[in-house]
């Protein structure tokens, strides 16, 4: 089996949360949350300059740089780059709700706003 690119596994895991979510089981909100925001984490990371260095000898950016990252991203207007920054904190927020704080609530509304921010952010980098 070859190693998945960033974009394949950005797109697997935007359809993972989509089918996910089209079970509207409510056990499996948490799970939307976690799969959306690896989505846009991915797509994000594949769409940055291939001669970007990142700190302790990684491949990829650390979770709380990313949306720093996104001005790096070519053919993105300010306002895109904004709006993507914006999602990927949100996304970011409920993702380690989802995995880490078992007394917050994570209903399906919350699942579709990450699937919304998500949405949000293939959108933007899919047009550049």
């Amino acid at each position: 089996m070859m190693p998945m690119t960033w974009e394949e596994l950005a797109s697997c895991q935007q359809a993972m949360a989509q089918e996910l979510m089209a079970t509207q089981d409510p056990r499996f909100a948490r799970g939307v949350c976690g799969h959306a925001y690896y989505a846009a984490y991915a797509l994000v990371t594949a769409r940055l300059p291939q001669s970007m260095a990142f700190g302790r000898g990684w491949h990829n950016p650390e979770h709380a740089k990313l949306p720093a990252h996104v001005n790096h991203i070519a053919g993105l207007g300010e306002s895109a780059r904004r709006t993507v920054r914006q999602a990927l904190r949100r996304l970011r927020q409920r993702r380690e709700d989802s995995d880490y704080r078992p007394g917050i609530t994570v209903d399906q509304a919350t699942a579709r706003e990450c699937l919304r921010d998500a949405t949000t952010v293939f959108s933007h980098l899919n047009r550049s």
